[in-house]
């Protein structure tokens, strides 16, 4: 049933995507935020399959402006993909960097790493395709939609997602995407404790 409707969503959501109907939303967000909930996700499916997570999130306290239910979903996704294709034992890390900052925005750079399986160069341009996946591995599901909506999801934010993979050596996602400041007046409420 869940990936019944993970499969339902991301054929919605590419159909949006396609027929240019996909609106991002701009809101105030903390960071730190969306870091707790991927956090909260993954922490425990990657423990229980012997994989050392590690969240490297210098811009986390900052206060940005954007659609953080999409910027969550892209890096679900790349996360979602990392732990499927590395095995026990093995290391994922999601980094996030601050690279510069105006008087309005600032630029963010997110890249998401594994030492898992990793994808043959054949398969590095065809994995963003709608319905495409590298070579299948028994037992690991996929839709073959996440990476081709979360690129175009980096598309519409202004940026390009791109990976950098051997085979037997892991793969790294990475994207960088600018985001406007969120004033003080705009600031989400601080949740109480």
């Amino acid at each position: 049933a869940k990936f019944l409707l993970s499969l339902l969503n991301d054929v919605l959501d590419m159909s949006k995507i396609e027929s240019e109907k996909m609106k991002l939303t701009t809101a105030p967000f903390r960071m730190d935020d969306v870091i707790s909930q991927l956090r909260d996700i993954f922490q425990l499916q990657m423990e229980q399959k012997g994989i050392e997570f590690t969240l490297d999130c210098e811009a986390g306290d900052r206060l940005y402006v954007g659609d953080s239910l999409r910027l969550s979903q892209i890096l679900t996704n790349l996360l979602s993909n990392a732990c499927k294709f590395t095995q026990r034992g093995g290391h994922i890390s999601l980094t996030l960097r601050e690279t510069d900052r105006t008087d309005g925005d600032a630029g963010l750079s997110f890249c998401v790493r594994d030492d898992g399986v990793g994808i043959s160069p054949e398969d590095q341009e065809r994995i963003f395709l709608s319905f495409e996946q590298a070579q299948r591995r028994p037992g690991v599901p996929g839709t073959g939609l996440g990476l081709a909506i979360s690129r175009s999801l980096v598309e519409l934010m202004g940026g390009e997602l791109s990976v950098k993979s051997r085979p037997g050596e892991g793969a790294a996602f990475s994207f960088s995407i600018r985001l406007p400041l969120c004033r003080g007046e705009d600031a989400p409420a601080q949740p109480e404790e």
